[in-house]
């Protein structure tokens, strides 16, 4: 069977060309897989997703009894419609450190805007148990709107019938200020360089493969730009000596875009992928992508000891993705324009741009000197 765009519908091709679909749900631990009917006879993806929304509804109890479910248990409901997603471990995760104590309990009909903003409050006053620093304005919108999801899928399935106390109009978002701050200067880059390459200060009984990887990942992050997820999922047949380009993938925008290999990294690119098969992935060399977290597991500790001591804002820590901030701001100090900035980074919008005007050595002055008035 075929997977489709909506999850848990399948379909199958005929002889005939003809299209049969199916859909597969779970209730009660139990697995179920239905056969629908033929492409000839109307059915189509957007339809079967229809039709295997309508047992999980008249599963879950109907509308009239809303106040008997509580968030605890919605959120196992919801849960379980993501469980395809890479977010679904980072929800869980989410849920149960910070909303499953406080408002867990309460039932769907009970949860007001004001529980919500008090809650919002207390988090304000948390420590995150990891970092040992208040958590995060972006990590409390997170939670809120994850309430949030939580509401619209009941609501979806017709299960809940009023409107969801956690959206931004009734539980204002913080506006976050994401904007990057630290980059790398070349002194450090080269620095940094030398520590993946004398990884023994950082790690006991390093690999010689995995030190490879990170001297490779780094050099592609700051001479192409390309955010952590996109050069996780390039491949070898991607890369084009002749014409020194990479093809790049934007998962944030969901489109290809072009990058270069930058003279530097030419050769140590070109003998890295000398043993690898063109379907396999430059970073980690299998035929099988490397988890995000390998990367990040294993650079971050030494950018905190390299960059981040007594660095108190997170704006101003450098992190994985700092290496695609780096790649902008030595462009825009090399003077290039914003447009090419825009094009190189696959901004969707020059406002995303605009953060690197104030590194453009030239003003504008020289311009407007040469007018001949």
């Amino acid at each position: 069977m075929i997977k489709t765009s909506k999850y848990g519908v399948f379909y199958t091709v005929l002889r005939n060309k003809n299209k049969v679909f199916y859909i597969k749900y779970s209730l009660n631990n139990k697995q179920f897989k239905v056969r629908l009917g033929f492409e000839k006879d109307g059915w189509s993806v957007p339809k079967a997703s229809k039709e295997r929304d309508k047992p999980i509804s008249n599963y879950i109890p109907s509308s009239s009894t809303n106040c008997s479910i509580t968030l605890n248990e919605a959120f196992n409901n919801y849960k379980d419609s993501i469980l395809h997603k890479s977010s679904c471990i980072q929800a869980i995760s989410k849920y149960n450190t910070h909303l499953k104590s406080e408002v867990g309990d309460y039932k769907l009909n009970n949860i007001t805007p004001i529980i919500l903003l008090n809650l919002k409050s207390q988090l304000a006053t948390i420590k995150s148990k990891k970092t040992g620093r208040p958590l995060s304005q972006r990590t409390i919108n997170g939670l809120f709107d994850l309430v949030n999801q939580i509401y619209n899928f009941h609501i979806r399935i017709k299960y809940y019938l009023g409107s969801s106390p956690s959206t931004p109009k009734l539980v204002t978002r913080y506006k976050n200020d994401n904007t990057r701050q630290g980059f790398l200067s070349k002194e450090d880059f080269h620095n940094l360089i030398y520590h993946i390459q004398h990884r023994n200060e950082f790690y006991i009984n390093t690999r010689p493969h995995i030190t490879k990887q990170l001297l490779l990942f780094v050099k592609l992050g700051v001479t192409t730009g390309a955010r952590r997820g996109t050069l996780l999922t390039i491949k070898k047949k991607d890369i084009d000596f002749d014409a020194n380009t990479i093809a790049l993938y934007n998962h944030k925008a969901r489109r290809p875009y072009q990058g270069y290999i930058h003279p530097s990294i030419k050769q140590y690119l070109f003998d890295f992928l000398a043993t690898l098969d063109d379907n396999s992935y430059v970073i980690g060399g299998r035929m099988q992508q490397l988890e995000a977290t390998t990367i990040s597991k294993k650079l971050q500790p030494m950018l905190n000891e390299l960059f981040n001591r007594g660095v108190t804002d997170r704006r101003h820590r450098i992190v994985v993705h700092s290496f695609r901030h780096t790649f902008g701001s030595w462009l825009a100090q090399a003077n290039t324009s914003l447009y090419q900035i825009m094009k190189l980074m696959d901004h969707s919008q020059m406002s995303q741009t605009q953060m690197y005007s104030k590194l453009l050595p030239n003003s504008g002055a020289e311009e407007v000197f040469k007018l001949d008035i």
